[in-house]
């Protein structure tokens, strides 16, 4: 248990290493490949269209990265000498929706542009918008590769660093709000008229449905950890 907690931890700041070194870099996908296409030209006309100033000087390399999946549309990664440029294209990104039309594809094709995520960062970016979705969490950002969530609108945002950990604050605010809900029903149910056997049994319900909310969660948890979601 301990060599395993080390282990974690290991890849936790490993994967924060790699994932700073990326700081500066941005991800293409849905733009299908050309023989003999020039990047640096594509990437001008996809900033032309958000309104971003991008010299040539701004950015150190362009290329695609390889990848098992979709092969005709190989991701395109950027790596930007200015970050303020980059943080600039990405926040305009953000607010517009680009399609093929830019670049003379298929107008109802959907162009994506994203920070440039490790798998690791990737998958626990995946597990925690999937937690937002089922309404376990208030709200889940990422910026930078640092994601942060929000357990209600008005509380402060966590960092998460690792599925282990958000994996553990999930069972935290499972149990505390089952104990609330118990404790709330428990009172509901001791009238003079109630009976030992009736509060007994919503107890029961009551754990039944605790159990599988957890086992719900920890299976999301595990299939972005396990499986992955990227190559």
């Amino acid at each position: 248990m301990y060599l395993e907690s080390e282990n974690e931890e290991l890849r936790t700041r490993i994967d924060g290493l790699t994932q700073y070194s990326m700081k500066s870099e941005v991800i293409i996908r849905g733009i299908n490949n050309k023989e003999g296409e020039n990047l640096r030209c594509t990437l001008s006309k996809i900033a032309e269209k958000l309104e971003v100033k991008i010299e040539n000087h701004h950015v150190a390399a362009i290329h695609r990265l390889p990848t098992n999946r979709n092969k005709d549309s190989l991701p395109i990664i950027v790596r930007f000498n200015d970050y303020d440029v980059r943080k600039e294209l990405l926040y305009q990104a953000r607010k517009k929706k680009l399609t093929g039309a830019v670049l003379d594809l298929t107008p109802s094709h959907q162009i994506f542009i994203d920070e440039h995520l490790t798998k690791e960062t990737l998958n626990l970016w995946f597990a925690t918008k999937t937690l937002r979705k089922r309404g376990a969490i208030f709200s889940t950002s990422c910026r930078d590769g640092k994601i942060k969530i929000k357990r209600t609108e008005n509380s402060q945002p966590i960092r998460i660093r690792s599925q282990e950990q958000l994996r553990k604050m999930m069972v935290e605010m499972e149990e505390a709000n089952s104990r609330a809900q118990g404790a709330k029903r428990t009172v509901e149910v001791r009238s003079p008229e109630s009976d030992t056997s009736h509060t007994q049994t919503l107890s029961q319900r009551s754990k039944i449905q605790r159990q599988q909310q957890l086992q719900a969660q920890q299976s999301t948890l595990d299939r972005f950890r396990v499986n992955g979601n990227v190559k």
